[in-house]
């Protein structure tokens, strides 16, 4: 649309009726702007208020199981949307639930949860994977495929941080061959991950068609989930792939774009891949 009216905008000239054109067409371009700025905004409230809901429910339940699924669902609106702030008492409440009832899926959740508070909100790799392999048996055990594979994404995140990248690509492959039935609700919520591990194993290989290939299916999943955590991430790899293959101007606008749309998500995760992939000052 804007390109429409950039070429309107050359081509009016200085007479009266052309100037009266550009007139119009910098209105169109301000009811423009005014109309996503309202879709924007709209979107903004719409994920506030599930997030608000969630809070009102929790705050009204006493309920051990009802109380351990809110907070996942407000730790997952996080880690998807950035909405909300998950400190760590909620995965603290979270895993006092699992021994309160005793169950080998619930302790694997929290220990997952946990073991994600040290590796995102701590930067601790270390301790991280304790509780992430703490967690691993206990899916195994009750065969959760969406748990096992988040479990070793998780894994295979901390060993990229640790300079790793034969481990993390074993927990990559382990994960790709344990995700949620495709039929699975949960499973575009797991293959996006996988997608965004593997690509970002081809980008640090240096081997950016590889990368563009899982980046591209990325986006096609984004399509579906609409998730401005995982757009980010999408917009970076592609800017490093094509950083590698020395098209350092579209990489330019793909490093601004995913600049811009992490400083409109409060995860602070997005935040800070994007600032450390990034190139431009």
């Amino acid at each position: 649309m804007f390109i429409v009216l950039h070429h309107y905008q050359v081509n009016a000239g200085n007479s009266p009726g052309k100037r009266e054109i550009i007139k119009q067409v910098r209105n169109m371009k301000k009811v423009f702007i005014a109309f996503l700025f309202i879709c924007i905004s709209s979107g903004v409230y719409t994920q506030n208020k599930y997030v608000d809901s969630l809070k009102t429910v929790l705050s009204k339940t006493n309920d051990p199981g009802e109380r351990f699924s809110v907070l996942v669902r407000l730790g997952e609106d996080n880690f998807t949307n950035g909405n909300g702030n998950v400190d760590s008492s909620a995965y603290i409440q979270m895993h006092a639930i699992a021994q309160q009832l005793n169950s080998d899926s619930l302790l694997a959740i929290s220990y997952n949860w946990i073991g994600d508070y040290f590796l995102f909100n701590k930067a601790d790799n270390t301790t991280a994977l304790e509780y992430l392999f703490k967690g691993t048996p206990l899916a195994e055990k009750v065969k959760d495929r969406r748990r096992i594979s988040s479990l070793y994404l998780d894994i295979s995140l901390a060993y990229f941080n640790l300079n790793n990248p034969e481990e993390a690509i074993k927990y990559i492959r382990r994960a790709g061959n344990n995700l949620p039935d495709s039929l699975s609700p949960r499973y575009d919520y797991m293959i996006r991950q996988y997608q965004s591990a593997i690509a970002n194993y081809f980008i640090l290989q240096h081997q950016p068609d590889s990368a563009l290939h899982y980046v591209n299916e990325l986006n096609e999943t984004n399509l579906r989930l609409k998730s401005s955590v995982f757009e980010s991430r999408a917009l970076t790899l592609s800017a490093a792939a094509y950083d590698q293959l020395g098209d350092e101007k579209l990489a330019d606008i793909y490093y601004r774009k995913a600049n811009t749309l992490a400083d409109s998500t409060r995860f602070y995760n997005t935040k800070l891949f994007v600032k450390k992939n990034i190139r431009f000052s």
